[in-house]
């Protein structure tokens, strides 16, 4: 069975400061439908290590919201036509200086199909420094 969206999660290192990683994370979105999705939103959690510097590539979150996990990006996306593909970016720096590695979780989609909440995931992340 092929999936309707495909979620894909990469990550750019841009720089190395002192004790600092500035780094660019991509989400992109593809419907591989004919037909139009409504209602998407797309979700991804930032770890407590890693601070979003508010600089966002083509569209800002809907909400930032800040939790136990880290802090919750959401976007919200009103149509994903057919075959349309999509690119969610944000910049990021490391809040400590980190030895070894860093976990990024993964992204995900939830959208409403035949009355069912879907949830697509990701692949997960992880920052080598």
């Amino acid at each position: 069975m092929r999936k309707e969206i495909k979620i894909k999660k990469t990550l750019i290192k841009i720089k190395e400061y002192q004790n600092t990683v500035e780094i660019k994370a991509l989400i992109q979105i593809k419907n591989n439908l004919s037909k139009d999705l409504e209602n998407l939103k797309v979700v991804d959690i930032v770890p407590h290590l890693v601070k979003p510097t508010g600089d966002f590539s083509t569209l800002k979150p809907s909400k930032i919201i800040r939790g136990e996990t880290g802090i919750k990006l959401i976007w919200e996306i009103p149509v994903l036509t057919g075959k349309e593909e999509r690119i969610l970016g944000y910049k990021a720096i490391t809040r400590l200086n980190i030895v070894g590695r860093l976990d990024l979780p993964a992204a995900a989609v939830l959208y409403e199909s035949k009355d069912k909440t879907i949830k697509i995931k990701s692949n997960s992340l992880i920052l080598k420094i």
